[in-house]
């Protein structure tokens, strides 16, 4: 198990739950929202950033050399949804694994996702803590294949730097 793929878990379920109602799917690339996204931009640690970011371009079918990564110590990216009222998908993981700040265990924490007006949306996760521990102990108590995993890192290989 990847611990990097576990600690952007709560912004991947934020992201998720911003699209519950069925309404808001509309607003995604093949939901019957825009054709052409714009540029797909995700910082934060380098794996965890990458991994995110490949989730994102393998579930909406984004294009990989419309995305941008760069270094920071906190997970957050935008992506413009396009369309008549130029909507702006935004998540925040916080510090995520291995976290930048250079303490061990990072206390609980949240991740939040966000649509920008006219359609003005917000999911919030909360988690119990991204450290190393906490993550062992997830990754431990997992048994199989994840497939959404699988798929995320064929495409992270593609991801420009």
């Amino acid at each position: 198990m990847d611990l990097a793929w576990l600690a952007i878990e709560p912004t991947r379920q934020a992201v998720a739950r911003l699209f519950d109602p069925g309404d808001r799917r509309g607003l995604l690339p093949g939901g019957g929202g825009t054709a052409d996204p714009g540029a797909l931009e995700v910082a934060g640690p380098a794996w965890s950033s990458r991994l995110m970011a490949a989730w994102l371009t393998e579930r909406l079918g984004l294009d990989p050399e419309r995305v941008t990564l760069h270094e920071g110590a906190e997970l957050r990216g935008s992506l413009g949804l396009g369309g008549p009222d130029d909507v702006t998908l935004s998540f925040e993981g916080g510090e995520v694994w291995p976290a930048g700040s250079g303490q061990v265990d990072p206390p609980a924490g949240w991740a939040l996702a966000r649509l920008s007006d006219p359609r003005p949306a917000q999911a919030t996760v909360a988690h119990g803590g991204l450290g190393t521990a906490q993550l062992l102990s997830t990754a431990l108590t997992r048994s199989g294949r994840d497939a959404r995993y699988g798929a995320a890192l064929a495409v992270a290989g593609r991801l420009g730097g």
